[in-house]
């Protein structure tokens, strides 16, 4: 039980950071030349929506994303959440044009969960992407700073609030 406990996290029932790790250290380990992909994703505008709506608005919010995330990967895929308002997924796929291709995938699930959530904001989710060939002599780190800092590059394009637009 206890590492179930260590592993997971409480509020979205997703990896929390160590148990991130072991995954993709075991992937790493059984490296199959695959192409892989590092995704650090980022729930747009989580202080504001704690500040203007409470902290269960903002827990709602973070377990959507959880729910978008998982309805965007396919079961074999990682997905964990690794601090307040970040996430983070590796998977592995030989699809040209994955990023893109993700990235889109990620909004139009987005678009579709605001047009249904009744709630007086939206839920947008940033995303950084790395390509790698997970190795046994990968390191994990720098392919996550590199994801990271392709999501600081991401967050630049973001709304500016988070509030629904009045119609």
């Amino acid at each position: 039980v206890l590492g179930i406990i260590s592993e997971y996290d409480e509020l979205t029932g997703l990896l929390n950071f160590r148990g991130f790790m072991e995954h993709i250290k075991r992937i790493c380990q059984t490296g199959n030349g695959q192409k892989g992909y590092m995704i650090y994703g980022d729930l747009d505008h989580l202080k504001e929506i704690n500040d203007t709506w409470g902290h269960s608005e903002g827990n709602f919010a973070l377990r959507s994303v959880a729910s978008i995330l998982k309805g965007c990967l396919r079961s074999n895929d990682i997905l964990g959440r690794v601090g307040g308002d970040e996430f983070i997924m590796m998977l592995e796929c030989e699809e040209e044009d994955f990023g893109t291709i993700f990235r889109e995938r990620v909004k139009t699930a987005c678009n579709r969960f605001n047009e249904k959530s009744g709630k007086p904001f939206l839920v947008e989710i940033s995303l950084g992407i790395a390509e790698f060939r997970p190795k046994p002599d990968t390191d994990t780190q720098e392919i996550i700073a590199l994801a990271d800092k392709d999501l600081y590059e991401a967050k630049k394009h973001r709304r500016k609030s988070v509030r629904r637009p009045e119609s």
